[in-house]
């Protein structure tokens, strides 16, 4: 007992002289910040040697219960008591062993663990366990953990699963700050000295000044290792030889704000500024040498200034002279240029008439009209809602309307038709002596563009025969060449065929569109078929979406840098396996592992799947037990204990294929037949009548 009394009024004294010496620092402080600071220390003070005395008489009581030695000390358990529930991912509570991870937070929401531990927690049927946090560490819980007085959250993860919403902490795991009572500030007394040197050894008994004044006028005496404080962010600077407080500059990250707290660039000045020499402003690339915020003025990096729209400037100028020219192959001036008053003339050399008149600027008649030879213009466009806007007559051998294109882009179109009749052409080529409708020669003979209609239209539209119920049916489709097959049976809408080139080619530059769509409108139908005529070896998609193929089904990746592709076989099946992987760890020989909820949707859990644990280390081997539609159980042969990670490897059937076992295409369409029946194809009947043709102008 009068050990521990001993030691009591040692920490005591500790204590005081800690007390002692940030009282003189606060008298070098502001009269604010003491006052506030010295109402902490002193709570703290009162705080400290209150549970000092405390845990001192608990020590004392307690060896004389036990008959223990004065020297021995009451260790603080570092274990808190946690009770939480267990449940998948669909809320059903978990029943048995299950792996609880448990981490705290500083902050409620975001941020990494400051600490964590896994621990096996055994669920009682409604979910419900009991655990001791820190258990599974030898120290237990850290002492530190709490030490600062800041809030903690501690966030529970079951099975692996999603973290459960962060709990606050509550007063129990702050009684590990008690193991802090025999020291100041974590330290031992022994690592506090006294600033003023003055004062020696001897500790001080005098009571402290009701007022602490900032303002004595003695200097304060020399100490080489000055601190101070401030906050946190704040540039120091000294205020007298020997103290040092905060400045008004104010650093955050990079950026240093003069007057503020929030600097939005690398220098944020808040109030005047004066610069009393040259000031050199040196652009960074392209930015803007100088700028005034929210307005357009600015100055560049060359130095070119931008002013705002309603920017005046001084002065103001004077007229002196007017002139007047013109073109002198049109037009006679006289008058100009007029300096004090005077009248300026403008007088045509040849007047503008309708009639063909050499150099005369064209002026229609009172009906519209005018007449000329021939004309050059970079466009003509001629107008008659009545009737022909343009007609060409002409009984020599040569066409009747030429029109000749020199250029050699892409749109030097020599004709262009256009119309915006959905039952219209918009070129007909009308050949009543039985040739050609329309003929054209060079890299495209015929070159087709969608006209504006509201209902189907096509650049080109070629039909066989009759035109087919599912052309018919179809409404708003737009295309660049459209192709029906007509009603007979075979009939392809379009074909394509090359010696040595390629028969087709589909090109889109369109955003979420399919360069190639296949459809197929009969239920029974396949919509896809590619083959080898020459070996027989085909693909096809049959009406249920199946892709069956003679040969293989490849992934082609690149190896060795690029130089070489290699193909990557996918493994066939007679059954309709999907696949997943993962890794889990043992905890204590056991780990209860969920199913991806996403795969559960893909596959029949309810059927029994297959589950092949890998381990990654020495144990007894594994075996999978307690499978369910959510997840499977994994533990150690021979009832191991062991921590040891594992890999697993998943086969579930996938859902609405539970019976297909080698599924028979015996009867399926004949690909090679149905291109023979193709290549056969003749109109059904010779009464089918030929394509309507547009009427003949008169």
């Amino acid at each position: 007992m009068v050990c521990t009394l001993r030691k009591i009024q040692r920490n005591a004294n500790f204590l005081t002289i800690a007390r002692n010496t940030q009282l003189q620092h606060y008298a070098r402080g502001t009269k604010e910040t003491n006052r506030e600071e010295l109402r902490h220390t002193m709570k703290t003070t009162r705080y400290s040697l209150s549970m000092l005395l405390a845990i001192s008489m608990f020590c004392c009581l307690s060896a004389a219960q036990q008959g223990a030695t004065t020297s021995s000390s009451l260790t603080v358990p570092r274990l808190v008591n946690f009770t939480g529930k267990a449940a998948d991912a669909q809320g059903k509570a978990i029943f048995g062993i299950a792996g609880v991870t448990f981490a705290i937070y500083k902050d409620q929401y975001e941020g990494a663990p400051l600490w964590l531990e896994t621990q096996n927690a055994q669920a009682d049927s409604k979910g419900n366990y009991t655990v001791q946090l820190g258990a599974t560490k030898p120290d237990g819980l850290p002492l530190d953990l709490f030490s600062s007085g800041d809030a903690r959250w501690l966030g529970v993860t079951v099975n692996g699963g999603q973290e459960q919403p962060r709990v606050l902490l509550l007063s129990v795991p702050y009684a590990l700050k008690a193991a802090d009572a025999e020291t100041i500030g974590g330290l031992p007394p022994s690592a506090f000295v006294l600033a003023n040197k003055t004062q020696g050894t001897k500790t001080s008994t005098k009571s402290v000044p009701a007022t602490l004044s900032a303002k004595n006028t003695a200097p304060p005496a020399a100490n080489p290792a000055v601190t101070g404080k401030g906050v946190v962010n704040y540039i120091p600077m000294w205020d007298t030889t020997s103290d040092i407080v905060d400045s008004i500059l104010f650093q955050k990250s990079s950026q240093i704000g003069i007057n503020t707290t929030s600097p939005a660039a690398t220098l944020d000045v808040n109030g005047k500024s004066d610069v009393r020499d040259t000031l050199t402003l040196f652009p960074k690339g392209t930015d803007s040498t100088l700028a005034v915020n929210g307005t357009a003025f600015k100055v560049d990096q060359t130095g070119k200034v931008t002013f705002i729209s309603s920017q005046t400037f001084p002065g103001a100028g004077t007229v002196t002279s007017v002139g007047l020219s013109a073109p002198s192959s049109d037009f006679t001036v006289s008058g100009s240029p007029i300096t004090k008053s005077g009248t300026l003339n403008l007088n045509w050399n040849v007047a503008p008439t309708s009639t063909n008149t050499v150099n005369a600027i064209v002026k229609r008649d009172a009906a519209g009209n005018f007449s000329a030879g021939n004309m050059s213009t970079v466009t003509l466009t001629a107008s008659n809602p009545a009737g022909l806007a343009i007609v060409g007559t002409t009984g020599a051998p040569s066409g009747a309307i030429e029109g000749v294109n020199t250029g050699t882009s892409a749109g030097s179109d020599g004709v262009d038709g256009i119309t915006s009749s959905a039952f219209a052409a918009g070129v007909a080529g009308i050949n009543n002596g039985g040739g050609y409708g329309v003929y054209g020669t060079g890299f495209t003979g015929v070159y087709g563009v969608t006209g504006f209609a509201t209902n189907n239209r096509a650049g080109i539209f070629g039909q066989f025969g009759t035109e087919s119920g599912v052309g018919r049916s179809q409404s708003n489709t737009v295309a660049g060449v459209w192709g029906d097959g007509g009603t007979t049976s075979g009939g392809a809408g379009v074909v394509g065929t090359a010696d040595s080139g390629t028969a087709g080619v589909f090109t889109s530059g369109g955003s979420g569109n399919y360069t190639l769509f296949i459809e197929a409108t009969d239920a029974s139908g396949s919509p896809f078929f590619a083959g080898n005529q020459a070996n027989g070896a085909f693909c096809y998609m049959d009406n249920s979406g199946n892709l069956n193929c003679t040969g293989a089904k490849h992934a082609v990746v690149p190896i060795d840098g690029g130089k070489r592709i290699v193909a990557m076989s996918a493994i066939e099946s007679p059954e309709n396996w999907f696949e997943d992987a993962g890794s889990a760890q043992l905890i204590g020989g056991v780990a209860v592992v969920q199913l991806d909820p996403d795969f559960i949707q893909t596959v029949n859990t309810e059927k029994e799947y297959r589950v092949f644990p890998v381990p990654n280390g020495d144990c007894r081997g594994l075996y999978v037990t307690n499978k369910s539609a959510n997840s499977f159980e994994v533990r150690e042969l021979g009832g191991g204990t062991s921590n040891v990670r594992f890999d697993y490897r998943i086969m579930a059937i996938r859902r609405k294929y539970e019976t297909v076992r080698f599924e028979d295409h015996t009867n399926d369409p004949d690909p090679h037949k149905m291109m023979e029946q193709m290549h056969k194809a003749k109109p059904s009947s010779s009464s089918d009548p030929a394509p309507v043709k547009p009427a003949s102008p008169s």
